[in-house]
């Protein structure tokens, strides 16, 4: 998305970012061994359900609790049915909270920091842009606080 913003500046009116990754992100983040650790184990665990799911072992009520909290319960079944496709499973790997990774709280600022400098790299590739933070959201800001990307995407489209 960002390179065809890029390439392509004139079919794009702006971008809104929720929490996205950065290309960068490995290479930061590789700091914190701990967090290292954490990824391969969960990357290889994703591998092995993708692995699953292509030969039939794997459903939608497999990965059912990994589903966003607070979707409606038909929703919920929709997503897990979708991240249970093989092709899903092995290119996502699913968000945890911090302090359920058993990393210290040096790591977690450690994290946070190194976090915010992506998102304001992210910001920074637009004379006029904003990094709003939201701050009472897990990952899935969209359904924590969905008031913030709507606004973001108004605030977008009045000025683009």
């Amino acid at each position: 998305m960002l390179l065809f913003a890029e390439t392509d500046p004139d079919d794009v009116a702006g971008v809104v970012l929720i929490d996205s990754s950065h290309p960068r992100q490995d290479e930061a983040l590789a700091e914190i061994p701990g967090l290292v650790a954490i990824a391969e184990k969960d990357a290889a665990g994703v591998e092995a359900m993708a692995a699953r799911a292509e030969v039939g072992v794997i459903g939608a009520e497999d990965v059912l609790a990994l589903a966003p909290r607070g979707l409606p319960l038909a929703l919920r079944y929709q997503w897990a049915a979708l991240f249970a496709q093989p092709h899903s499973l092995a290119e996502t790997t699913p968000a945890h909270e911090l302090q359920e990774l058993g990393l210290t709280p040096e790591d977690a600022d450690r994290f946070d920091a190194i976090w915010t400098e992506l998102q304001q790299d992210h910001a920074n590739r637009s004379a006029d842009s904003r990094l709003i933070v939201a701050e009472n959201s897990t990952h899935s800001i969209y359904l924590d606080e969905p008031d913030i990307v709507v606004q973001a995407i108004r605030d977008l489209t009045r000025t683009g």
